[in-house]
């Protein structure tokens, strides 16, 4: 009974002998072939990715330039409005 319970009864078994081995085998070189082409959309993946931050870089540097830009007005504005208040103050005492 026990050699019975090792092997199975024929045909009780769920996959015949070379069934198994045969369909690792196929879904191996399956997976051998599609390799080069998996590699090959990673690769262009990652150069998008590159072009993406090379893009995001460049859009954020001039985001700055137009922020320093207009921060450089506003304090320009600024020491005008000082200058007014001066002005102003000094006729109000006089």
């Amino acid at each position: 009974m026990v050699g019975l319970e090792l092997t199975g009864c024929y045909d009780l078994r769920f996959d015949p002998y070379p069934a198994f081995v045969l369909w690792l085998f196929i879904s191996n070189m399956i997976q051998l072939l599609l390799l080069p082409l998996l590699m090959i959309g990673q690769n262009l993946q990652s150069r998008h990715a590159e072009l993406r931050a090379e893009s995001e870089y460049e859009v954020n540097l001039k985001a700055e330039r137009e922020i320093e830009a207009i921060l450089l007005h506003l304090e320009a504005q600024n020491e005008q409005l000082r200058e007014l208040n001066k002005k102003l103050d000094g006729r109000g005492r006089g």
